[in-house]
């Protein structure tokens, strides 16, 4: 089964939606309204809306407040059609990858999108089409999956070095995550164009990789947090 319809079926079997805690953390706490406090209202452009809006959060009604114009984007037209059924906001199915617009966006969140991307080259080429969709001096909000000092087997994927996890029992060994080093990670937003302003790698903080679980394991990805912006 291909990546996009493991997240079509997830959707259609969701029930109640909640927001990332993490993410929802990063956005309440890091950076909160320090960065945006020069602008009085902003375009915004949410990856892998999901279900559910980040601007929805009570959380983030700092942001919510100064949004002049939003679009979210997801692969998943299940996805999108139950939020177009709850919400008047705008929203478009798109593999970002893919995603071409003449409109330029002051704030560029990724909601947990580009870490899901199972390959190296189109990660990058999803970072290289944020940059290019984003105004001169607009923001990037990202927190991502990278790879762990000591990087192991989890319960269902095996590691295979070179940032590669597989399924244990796939006899075609897809790759199901690819992970790349914190300052490879760095090295690569660098060289695209993004200037960092704030770069945290939370000690102890984890993502759980495996959907089935909802406890970390010493194995599992460890957290970047960056605020980028076009300069």
């Amino acid at each position: 089964m291909q990546k996009k319809d493991l997240f079509e079926k997830a959707y259609s079997e969701s029930g109640e939606v909640s927001f990332s805690k993490s993410l929802i953390q990063f956005l309440s706490s890091d950076v909160s309204g320090r960065f945006l406090s020069e602008i009085s209202s902003f375009s915004c452009l949410e990856i892998g809306v999901g279900q559910k809006s980040l601007l929805d959060s009570p959380k983030l009604d700092f942001l919510n407040k100064k949004v002049s114009s939003y679009l979210g984007v997801d692969f998943s037209s299940v996805a999108i059609e139950r939020l177009r059924k709850q919400s008047n906001l705008s929203f478009q199915v798109v593999d970002f990858c893919e995603f071409k617009s003449e409109d330029r966006f002051n704030l560029i969140i990724d909601a947990h999108c580009m870490h899901t991307i199972a390959d190296h080259d189109l990660k990058i080429k999803f970072l290289q089409n944020v940059f290019d969709h984003l105004e001169p001096e607009g923001f990037f909000f990202l927190e991502s999956m990278i790879l762990p000092n000591l990087p192991t087997d989890l319960i269902e994927y095996r590691y295979e070095g070179d940032g590669k996890y597989y399924y244990k029992d796939d006899k075609d060994d897809r790759v199901v995550l690819s992970l790349f080093k914190a300052r490879e990670l760095e090295d690569i937003l660098l060289s695209i164009g993004f200037q960092i302003f704030y770069l945290s790698c939370p000690i102890g903080l984890k993502f759980v990789a495996e959907p089935f679980r909802d406890y970390p394991l010493e194995g599992d990805p460890d957290v970047m947090r960056v605020i980028l912006r076009k300069m």
